[in-house]
């Protein structure tokens, strides 16, 4: 299952909810991009990357899952604005580069559709 391999990539014993959601909000992206209806076993691998890189690379800590950051300050009248840590993930899931990066793997499993 793929929950269990991201939660073997990131060391960890218990579920966390972020990684449930990453999970599941990368295997939607996965399953429409893809046109599947499930993940076959041969794609867990990358689906489990994909969500490591997720959590990774938006620079989030588990531990911190229930805090906000900082999205952007102003000076002028002083305006601080502040970001959580789902709306950080669904902003990357969502950038187009995203998926650029695992193309070459899930058209393997692209399906045309009817």
């Amino acid at each position: 299952m793929v929950l269990d391999k991201v939660k073997g990539l990131l060391k960890l014993s218990q579920d966390e909810p972020l990684v449930t959601f990453t999970v599941g909000m990368v295997t939607d992206e996965v399953l429409n991009y893809c046109n599947l209806t499930s993940i076959p076993e041969r794609l867990e691998n990358v689906v489990a990357m994909m969500c490591f890189d997720v959590i990774k690379q938006s620079g989030l800590s588990l531990s911190e899952d229930k805090e906000d950051h900082v999205k952007s300050i102003r000076e002028g009248d002083t305006t601080i604005q502040y970001v959580s840590t789902t709306e950080m993930i669904v902003e990357r899931i969502k950038n187009p580069s995203f998926m650029f990066n695992y193309t070459a793997q899930l058209n393997t499993f692209r399906r045309l559709r009817r």
